[in-house]
Formats: C-alpha cells, sequence, structure tokens
C-alpha cells in the first residue's frame, strides 16, 4: 500500500483526495441531498438560517455594495457577509444564476469543496515536513476525520472552512518570503469572503508574526508598511463586500465567557445524544454545542507521544525555529479559553468581565 502511495504524482493525488472527499460528502448528506435543488436537509438549527439568507439575496436584484441583502432583516438592511451563508460561493453562484434552477442551494457543493481542500492542504503541510507521500496521506485522514471539524457540518457550514487555517500555516512553512507576503494577503482577503471568524485569526497570526520579525530586526517602517498593506486592502474588500452597511453596535456578536472552555471536552466524546469514540465513555453531558472539543483518538495518542518525546528530547529542540507558530497557539489558546474554565459541571476559574 505504501509503495502504491509513494508513486502517485500531483495529478493522481488531487484525484484521490476529490474521490475522498466525494465518498464523505456522501456519507455526510446522504445520496439524496447531493443534489443542489433538494433543501430539506437544510430544515435544521442555523443551517435553515443559512439557507433563507441564501434565498433572499439569491433571488434579489445586484446592488452595491454587492454583498448587500437589502430585503433580509428586520426594519435594516442586512449583508450577506453577516450570515452563514459564505459571499465568496453567494457571489459566485448569484453571478450564475440565468443558468441554475430558481430553487438551487451550493451548501453540497461547500461541504465537498471543504473537505476537499482540508485533506489537500493537510497533505501539502506534511509533505513539506516530511518529503513522505505515503506518511503525508495516511496523516492527512486527522484533519479530514477531526471531530471538530466534521461536528461543524451539522450547524454552522460556513465554519468548516479550515482550510482558510491550513493555507496560512502552509504559505509559512513552504514559500520564500518574496512571495509570501502576497499569498498572505490572498488568504486573508478570501477569509473575508467566507466568514469574519477566520479573518481575526488569520490576522492575529499575521501581527504575531509581524512582530516577531519587529522583534528580531528593528525595523519599524516596515513593520507599520506592512501592517497598513494588509489592512487597507482588508478594509477595501470589506467595503466592496458590504461589511460596513450595518452600524458596528449591530454587529457586534454575545456568548463570550457564557460559552466557556470545559477541561473535560477535550475527552468527552459526547454531545446531544451522540457518542464520538467506541474507547472513551462519557464522563458528563455537554451543554450546548459550544462546549464540543473533543479531539479524537488519533490526536489524543499523538499528543500523548509528542510530550513524551519532549521530555526525552528537550535538550534537543531547537525552539526558536518554532517561536512563530508556539506564539500563535498560545495566543489563539488563550482567546479560546474565554474568562471561564470548567471541570464537568464544576468551575475552576472565572472572573467578571465588565458590563
Amino acid at each position: 500500500m505504501t509503495n502504491i502511495l509513494k508513486n502517485f504524482n500531483h495529478k493522481k493525488i488531487i484525484i484521490l483526495y476529490l474521490i475522498l472527499s466525494a465518498i464523505l460528502t456522501t456519507f455526510i448528506l446522504g445520496v439524496e441531498n447531493l443534489n443542489p435543488i433538494n433543501e430539506n436537509w437544510l430544515y435544521k438549527s442555523d443551517r435553515a438560517h443559512d439557507l433563507i439568507v441564501w434565498k433572499y439575496f439569491y433571488n434579489d436584484e445586484w446592488k452595491f455594495p454587492i454583498g448587500l441583502n437589502e430585503n433580509f432583516g428586520l426594519e435594516i438592511s442586512n449583508s450577506i457577509a453577516f450570515s452563514g451563508s459564505p459571499p465568496l460561493f453567494s457571489l459566485i453562484f448569484k453571478v450564475l444564476k440565468p443558468i441554475l434552477p430558481i430553487n438551487f442551494n451550493y451548501f453540497s457543493i461547500l461541504i465537498f469543496i471543504n473537505i476537499f481542500l482540508q485533506g489537500l492542504l493537510a497533505y501539502l503541510i506534511i509533505l513539506n515536513l516530511t518529503n513522505n507521500k505515503s506518511y503525508s496521506i495516511i496523516s492527512s485522514f486527522l484533519f479530514i476525520l477531526s471531530p471538530i471539524f466534521l461536528f461543524k457540518f451539522g450547524y454552522h457550514l460556513s465554519l468548516t472552512a479550515h482550510w482558510i487555517i491550513l493555507s496560512y500555516l502552509y504559505i509559512e512553512i513552504s514559500q520564500k518570503e518574496k512571495i509570501k507576503k502576497k499569498l498572505t494577503l490572498l488568504v486573508l482577503l478570501i477569509s473575508s469572503l467566507v466568514h469574519f471568524y477566520f479573518t481575526l485569526i488569520i490576522l492575529i497570526m499575521i501581527f504575531l508574526s509581524l512582530l516577531i520579525e519587529l522583534n528580531k530586526r528593528r525595523q519599524y517602517i516596515l513593520f507599520f508598511k506592512d501592517s497598513f498593506f494588509y489592512i487597507i486592502s482588508l478594509v477595501i474588500l470589506m467595503y466592496i463586500i458590504g461589511y460596513f452597511t450595518l452600524p458596528l453596535h449591530n454587529t457586534l456578536g454575545g456568548g463570550y465567557g457564557m460559552f466557556n472552555i470545559n477541561i473535560l471536552s477535550f475527552f468527552n466524546p459526547f454531545l446531544e445524544g451522540v457518542n464520538w469514540s467506541n474507547f472513551l465513555p462519557t464522563i458528563y453531558k455537554n451543554k450546548s454545542s459550544e462546549d464540543f472539543a473533543y479531539l479524537g483518538m488519533g490526536i489524543l495518542l499523538l499528543c500523548i507521544i509528542i510530550i513524551n518525546y519532549w521530555f526525552k528530547n528537550y535538550k534537543k529542540l531547537k525552539i526558536e525555529i518554532y517561536q512563530k507558530f508556539i506564539l500563535i497557539f498560545v495566543t489563539l489558546f488563550i482567546l479560546s479559553v474565554s474568562n471561564n474554565i470548567s471541570f464537568g459541571n464544576t468551575t475552576l476559574f472565572e472572573f467578571e468581565l465588565n458590563k
């Protein structure tokens, strides 16, 4: 098996992940729901909201900003940017409206593309680090079959675009400095066309990288020049898409501090009657979808192996090589923790936020 995988060229690799994505998409949705005019499977949870937003936008006339969804919203016009219907897909398929059915929806296509890019980019990242095709293909399944990734298909389809984060990481480890800046900007702009959640993550990673370079070289003018380059480009695109059609106070979200991190959620695979593991017992029942953070047995075993390796080889580790990624991981993890930490039904740590 591994000898066969070693002989795969780039074209075969792409075909392989296309086939795998088609199989997994069919498994998730069922054959009948692959049809882009079938919307019965979308009549549940936040998917129903995303479908309604798409229908309003799809059947409305073109306006400026181009993401303006004027007929959707209570008393105020809304924008496709403030929904789970990604502007990138919404705009593309609205352009194709003259040749598409009236009741067309792209959400099954969205799932397929997100799975495909998740697997392919995971493969490319691991291949760049190991130069082993067989290992890279097999390891990419940890990304495709990640419980957190698969779980989001039942709620927030736009938030399954984890490939955006993988794209940034791949650029960081594989591209030369001359082209890295332009590709990073492209990923940042694409993120704003999928979900602003990913835009914030990419922005944090970009500025942490810039701060590390600033600390090394002390080139303040270059730091502000690069910051301006990313921010201005992003703001212009956000204006065109329609991010600024609503007042700032109407765009603020909520839930920070209520949807807290639960330590057991990394190991407890249960949520809403579904047990994600045949090996780990249910210790407590998750209260909401925001509590779900099960890593999967593969990742848990890898964590044990990595920690054991660190303790045995800590003198040989060259931390400075990976300081950028360590800083990014720690920063994003701290932000995700929120202002309180629980262990099952017990609160371990909490401080009150300014109301």
